[in-house]
């Protein structure tokens, strides 16, 4: 384990946090879904798309299929996005750039503006002292095109679809 996260750290930035021993990892990565699972996802899953998987029929630049866990359309784009920030940096970066690739292009396909869209990151604050913390922080500061919010507050996504009335819009 430890030579892992050494090796993660100086070598190759890929390689992927594995397991603790005691299984805090895959709890943490269970709670957090949980939590997302319930405040959204159930709340929202006959009105909106959920677990969408968005691929290169939709997207023509992606190579493979990206999951967003909830989108609508009314008036704008509302949609969101789980991801637990105890990744690699390198994963997290590119489920991110194609998260935002993706939102670009459905803007663009349905002409939406990017600013008026609804766009939400759902991922708690890592610890200060973690290397995803940098990451988290800025992008929850910067929240032009995405809001970053906690899998706690994720129901606020939901309660935006419902007061928007957006609906399924991907054939």
């Amino acid at each position: 384990l430890k030579f892992l996260k050494l090796f993660s750290l100086f070598v190759d930035y890929s390689v992927e946090p594995v397991t603790k021993k005691d299984g805090s990892i895959k709890k943490y990565e269970k709670a957090f879904y949980n939590k997302v699972n319930t405040n959204l996802i159930e709340k929202v899953k006959d009105k909106v798309h959920i677990k969408e998987s968005i691929g290169s029929s939709v997207v023509p630049t992606l190579f493979n299929p990206f999951e967003i866990d909830c989108i609508g359309l009314n008036g704008v784009l509302i949609g969101a996005k789980s991801l637990p920030f105890i990744q690699s940096k390198v994963t997290l970066h590119k489920s991110l750039n194609t998260y935002i690739s993706v939102i670009a292009h459905l803007s663009a396909t349905y002409k939406r503006s990017l600013e008026k869209n609804r766009f939400f990151l759902i991922a708690d604050q890592p610890a200060k002292n973690s290397p995803t913390y940098n990451l988290w922080y800025d992008l929850y500061k910067n929240d032009n095109i995405v809001k970053v919010i906690s899998s706690d507050d994720s129901g606020e996504v939901a309660e935006l679809i419902d007061e928007s009335g957006a609906s399924k819009f991907i054939s």
